[in-house]
């Protein structure tokens, strides 16, 4: 059992963190923000807005529109994700439907099915094998450092070129 009062380094890093993470709790970095909610929603709407225009009404930027629908998406997959782990509102039952509106019904996956996924991840991160991270294993979709590019295929390697351009 881990005992994060031993001496061992990670043991130091754990407390470390515990106390930097109550500290910011108490300065209330987490709390929730209704005005900075309210204001993403708005972005949100506008950038959807700006889709519906340039696809029908201005016809001759369709292809603008459909990179506005998909900055949308992007938004609307973020929030969900912000959403499925309970931090947008501190609510849960607001945070699951927040979650299943821009997650499951705007964004096209299922906020149940993340869920589970993504706590599986965050419970065994990197952990490779049937019971493991339902995420490791897979190529990554943005490599900060060259070391991460030399096993992947020569396809994934292509793409991790322009990550700079698809990763903002």
């Amino acid at each position: 059992e881990f005992d994060p009062d031993t001496s061992s380094s990670t043991a130091r890093e754990t407390t470390a963190f515990r106390a930097l993470r109550d500290e910011l709790w108490n300065e209330g970095a987490f709390k929730s923000n209704a005005c900075a909610v309210l204001g993403q929603l708005a972005r949100m709407l506008l950038i959807l807005g700006i889709a519906m225009w340039l696809t029908f009404v201005w016809r001759e930027w369709v292809v603008l529109g459909a990179a506005a629908l998909g900055l949308f998406w992007q938004q609307s997959l973020l929030l969900a994700h912000d959403a499925c782990h309970r931090s947008v509102t501190r609510h849960t039952s607001v945070d699951k439907k927040l979650g299943s509106v821009f997650g499951t019904l705007i964004g096209g996956v299922g906020a149940g099915w993340w869920n589970q996924e993504h706590c599986e991840h965050h419970a065994c991160t990197q952990v490779i094998g049937p019971e493991g991270d339902p995420s490791a294993g897979s190529e990554p979709v943005l490599c900060p450092h060259v070391s991460m590019t030399q096993k992947l295929s020569r396809r994934a390697r292509f793409f991790v070129n322009f990550q700079a351009f698809y990763y903002v």
